[in-house]
């Protein structure tokens, strides 16, 4: 748990301050963006403490990505809609989309090679 928390805390923090010569507005959307992708990716790894999700099946929790689907759908209104305005957030970039999907992944990566190295 320990390591999870680090890798988010150090990834939306990068995040955050790459985009700060933006506006705080912008580096505020990237950072609350990356920490919701970051929290899709890593109920992906807590369906097993010890089993690989590709061991698992991706699709075997239809209810599981159900709801990662909403949660991303929610973020998409939060961002593109004037609900934005509620959330004092700012629409962001297809490119800013690739940089904190990729930012946001490396918790499922280091998860998911942790339990190999625990198997052995």
């Amino acid at each position: 748990m320990m390591l999870v928390g680090l890798i988010m805390c150090v990834g939306t923090l990068g995040i955050f301050y790459f985009y700060l010569s933006k506006s705080t507005a912008y580096a505020q959307t990237m950072a609350f963006t990356t920490l919701v992708m970051f929290q899709m990716f890593q109920v992906l790894n807590c369906r097993s403490e010890d089993k690989s999700l590709f061991k698992k099946g991706l699709i075997t929790n239809k209810f599981l990505l159900l709801a990662i689907l909403v949660s991303l759908g929610l973020q998409l209104v939060v961002l593109y809609t004037p609900a934005s305005v509620l959330f004092e957030t700012v629409p962001i970039t297809i490119m800013d989309w690739v940089y904190l999907t990729l930012v946001s992944s490396s918790v499922f990566v280091i998860v998911e090679l942790v339990k190999v190295f625990k198997k052995k």
